[in-house]
């Protein structure tokens, strides 16, 4: 994935804490993405002003030790994102 490519939220999607859960879910839509507390925050920075590479750097910042690992992890949680219909990225 090209970590140049800018993600944004698809309008409607509501991210809430139920029952101790993080879900993402879209009232019209009849299912609830279950994330934890890395994959929330990731679809909290994909915010149409950042890059896939910025967000890997900001989360690398908190991790630098891990900082490859947390690059991968950014990546998978924006492909799962983006193919459950949660973000776009352009």
């Amino acid at each position: 994935m090209n970590l140049d490519r800018v993600p944004r939220h698809v309008a409607g999607f509501h991210l809430d804490v139920m029952d101790g859960e993080v879900l993402l879910y879209h009232p019209g839509l009849t299912r609830a993405l279950r994330l934890n507390e890395t994959a929330a925050l990731v679809w909290r920075l994909c915010d149409g002003r950042s890059t896939i590479g910025d967000i890997a750097g900001t989360l690398g910042d908190v991790f630098p030790q891990q900082a490859d690992a947390v690059r991968m992890d950014v990546v998978d949680v924006v492909a799962r994102l983006e193919a459950d219909g949660a973000i776009e990225v352009g």
